[in-house]
């Protein structure tokens, strides 16, 4: 096989009788291209459009970066007061109790639990302690009246 050299490349005609020589190959290659007026305004708009949606991706990421926050908190909170719980073997509840006057002695007052008599606590009585309630009849029974 013999190769042609110097053998001119075809050429194409151009409106403005230039003449373009025929590539032996054809490929794409990224090149700077000034844009028209048109163009930019596009790409401003398109710009503007993709900024509106990561303003919205980062606040709903942040609201929801929020909601978790405050339910892991809480789920923290009920940890730590299982934990206290557990750790201590006891934790407070409402119960039940009575306090007694004169109890265990004249002048003290005991609270006792009603559930299990446990006594809770014993204390002097205060003076509003030792005042005594006192029954109020009605006049009907002091006085043997009826309604």
């Amino acid at each position: 096989m013999t190769k042609k050299i110097n053998n001119p490349k075809p050429t194409v005609p151009v409106p403005e009788e230039q003449e373009i020589v025929i590539p032996d190959k054809e490929y794409n290659q990224s090149l700077r291209v000034n844009l028209t007026d048109h163009e930019l305004t596009e790409r401003a708009r398109d710009m503007a459009s993709e900024q509106n949606k990561l303003d919205q991706e980062k606040s709903d990421k942040k609201r929801s970066a929020s909601e978790y926050g405050s339910r892991i908190k809480s789920i923290e909170a009920s940890i730590t007061k299982l934990a206290y719980t557990v750790s201590t073997g006891h934790e407070l509840r409402e119960v039940r109790c009575g306090m007694f006057y004169d109890t265990p002695e004249k002048g003290k007052k005991s609270l006792i639990r009603l559930d299990t008599k446990e006594v809770v606590s014993v204390e002097e009585m205060s003076s509003t302690d030792r005042q005594l309630a006192l029954p109020i009849e009605s006049a009907e029974k002091t006085n043997g009246e009826s309604e």
